[in-house]
């Protein structure tokens, strides 16, 4: 629990739903329901709301996970500070060096690539 205020359990549901349709590589309401345990039609409600979001995309009875998630990291990674402040010297950095720069940042306890420059190779044309 953070501080005082006890979770909200649909919020942390919906977050399971996320999670097991990430593991699963997509699923229907059947096999949702199976794997975090809970009713198949408590699922579907689930898994209908996501895709009223459009975090979660269906089609034929099977959810998955959209590309809304990368777009929202990729403007969380352009938001960043670190990042704002140090790709022109990443780039400059990988020029000098021929190699790949990672910029990694800490967040929770954990390693997070917010950034890989990668060596541009130029290729003469004969």
């Amino acid at each position: 629990m953070v501080g005082t205020i006890a979770p909200m359990k649909s919020v942390q549901r919906a977050f399971d739903v996320i999670d097991a349709l990430w593991k699963l590589d997509g699923a229907g309401p059947t096999e949702l329901a199976r794997t975090i345990d809970i009713p198949r039609s408590t699922a579907h409600v689930y898994l209908q709301t996501l895709a009223s979001t459009e975090y979660v995309v269906g089609a034929d009875g099977t959810y998955e996970l959209s590309h809304s998630f990368l777009s929202m990291g990729s403007r969380l990674k352009y938001r960043n500070q670190l990042y704002q402040v140090s790709h022109r010297s990443l780039r400059v950095l990988t020029d000098e060096t021929d190699e790949i720069v990672t910029l990694v940042i800490e967040e929770a306890g954990e390693a997070v690539f917010l950034h890989n420059e990668t060596v541009q190779r130029r290729y003469r044309v004969a």
